[in-house]
């Protein structure tokens, strides 16, 4: 299926069609026992499906797509400034993988990582609404650290990404070499 988009539109980014994919060096492939399946067509289904719902997303609220576009790049940049900071995205992982786990349980998870840093990052994690600190009362008092649903939405967001490219990255080293 080639990639549509709205006449007179060029995304900032273009999802590859069916041909490209299966000429293309950037094939994944598993096996599944029964033949082969060619996941790369797949992901690239997926990616525009993400594209067409941001658009959608996009042109229902106040600035339009892509009229709206250095905006929309510069409030990214933010956000990727923030969330993928160092140490960022290793915190909300171990969060992700334990459901909850208290302040000492991060610190030792990230082993090098000073409890000033830390404390900062969970603080800047729990101004962007991605993490929610709670304490339970009595002594000695214990803090939780657990996502808040907009954390557990971009975990789940990241998901596919990071599959993919895990995916991508088995299949090239797999294959054999070009000539």
């Amino acid at each position: 299926m080639p990639t549509r988009f709205a006449q007179g539109m060029s995304p900032a980014v273009s999802t590859p069609s069916d041909s490209q994919l299966r000429k293309g060096p950037d094939l994944i492939i598993v096996d599944r026992g029964r033949g082969t399946e060619d996941l790369s067509q797949r992901f690239a289904r997926l990616a525009e499906s993400c594209y067409e719902f941001s658009r959608e997303i996009n042109s229902e609220g106040s600035v339009p797509f892509p009229v709206g576009l250095k905006t929309s790049v510069l409030e990214n940049l933010e956000i990727i400034r923030s969330v993928f900071a160092k140490w960022s995205v290793e915190i909300l992982i171990l969060i992700y993988l334990h459901g909850s786990v208290n302040f000492q349980g991060l610190k030792s998870s990230l082993e090098s990582i000073s409890s000033h840093i830390l404390s900062l990052k969970l603080r800047r994690l729990e101004d962007l609404d991605l993490v929610r600190r709670e304490t339970t009362p009595g002594r000695p008092t214990r803090t939780l650290y657990s996502l808040t649903p907009k954390g557990t939405i971009a975990c789940h967001l990241g998901e596919p990404v990071l599959l993919y490219l895990r995916l991508a990255n088995r299949s090239a080293a797999m294959a054999p070499p070009s000539e």
